[in-house]
């Protein structure tokens, strides 16, 4: 995240994105719902369905932020955020890979949505693997799996 030259990049609200970088710090870092909901990425990395310059790095420190333990509500904003930015953005297949740049940085980080899927916010991260899983066949197993487990209704990960 502190290789990233935030300012150098425009942001969906018009400025320069150079205030986004905190805004994902103080997301990733709240620990409480007021200090979560404090902390808006609508509008910054995704706007009225179209994806923001910035969009690509948002998604990759979103994505890496994922594995890590988050309070719920920062958790839920990143995964509508992932979302909305795979919405946003026209998405090619090269053999069952996605090659857009948001989608290609949700690939990579697979794993992260699958055990999201199975043990936090698992309908969204299941809306989000349909969109960036090549192998259909997997993803229905494990829909399946996940409708199916009782394991799942333990409860979220993470703080709050």
């Amino acid at each position: 995240m502190e290789r990233i030259e935030w300012g150098s990049y425009s942001c969906g609200c018009g400025r320069s994105a150079g205030h986004l970088g905190g805004d994902l710090r103080s997301l990733i870092s709240a620990e409480t719902e007021e200090q979560a909901r404090g902390v808006g990425l609508f509008g910054h990395v995704e706007y009225g369905g179209v994806i923001s310059e910035v969009a690509p790095c948002a998604v990759s420190v979103i994505v890496s932020a994922l594995g890590e333990s988050l309070h719920s509500v920062a958790r839920l904003k990143m995964l509508e955020t992932v979302l909305a930015s795979l919405s946003g953005e026209e998405t090619e297949w090269v053999d069952g890979i996605p090659v857009g740049s948001c989608s290609r940085i949700v690939y990579s980080g697979l794993r992260t949505f699958y055990q999201e899927a199975v043990s936090g916010e698992s309908e969204i991260a299941l809306d989000i693997l349909e969109l960036v899983e090549g192998d259909i066949e997997r993803l229905e197993y494990f829909r399946n799996f996940v409708i199916d487990n009782p394991v799942k209704k333990r409860g979220r990960r993470g703080r709050g």
